[in-house]
């Protein structure tokens, strides 16, 4: 059965193991708490506020972040499939490392300097998504879509499988490297022999 959390706030709590699958988790603050292990599986975590806190080798598919906010959170080998991270509210600022976050939606985002490493964005959404000066270090990108996008200075140097269209996104001094940069001349009615 799952855990149920009364609303509030938690200060430098640790909740390992625990199970928050469809749980609903809205309305309350968490400062500084450790996430390991846990399942959040299609929780709620509405209006909720998260500061400095860390979330590792935890199933968070399909939460929902409707009205939350996030402020120096940490997300590390985390399965977070599917979330529409856009639904978030005011100012969201963290990190990801080793994540899977396939069919992921970063759509209107401002996601400024935002470090993404090693993590997995197939089928995942960039739309009207402020990147500039983020980085995408060894992550794959196959199937993400960025539409309307600000990659100035974004670095892909590392990044595979991406398809990014130099018409539909800015990607001025974005940074890439061969092979995978032969990928930006796929829109163009060109061919490479």
């Amino acid at each position: 059965m799952p855990t149920t959390l009364p609303e509030g706030e938690y200060v430098g709590t640790r909740f390992q193991g625990e199970d928050f699958a469809d749980a609903d988790l809205s309305e309350i603050e968490f400062y500084n708490c450790t996430f390991t292990d846990c399942v959040l599986q299609t929780a709620s975590l509405r209006f909720s506020f998260f500061e400095k806190c860390h979330f590792e080798r935890c199933n968070m598919t399909l939460a929902g972040f409707r009205g939350a906010r996030m402020v120096d959170g940490a997300f590390k080998d985390c399965k977070l499939l599917g979330i529409n991270w856009g639904e978030c509210g005011g100012f969201f600022r963290a990190s990801f490392t080793d994540c899977l976050l396939d069919e992921a939606s970063f759509a209107n985002m401002n996601l400024q300097r935002m470090r993404f490493t090693g993590s997995t964005f197939r089928g995942g959404t960039f739309s009207n998504t402020n990147l500039s000066l983020a980085s995408f270090e060894d992550c794959d990108l196959e199937g993400c879509r960025f539409s309307n996008a600000n990659l100035y200075k974004t670095d892909f140097t590392t990044a595979r499988n991406y398809f990014i269209s130099a018409e539909d996104n800015t990607i001025t001094k974005a940074k890439f490297s061969l092979p995978e940069a032969v990928s930006l001349l796929r829109n163009f009615d060109i061919t490479l022999v």
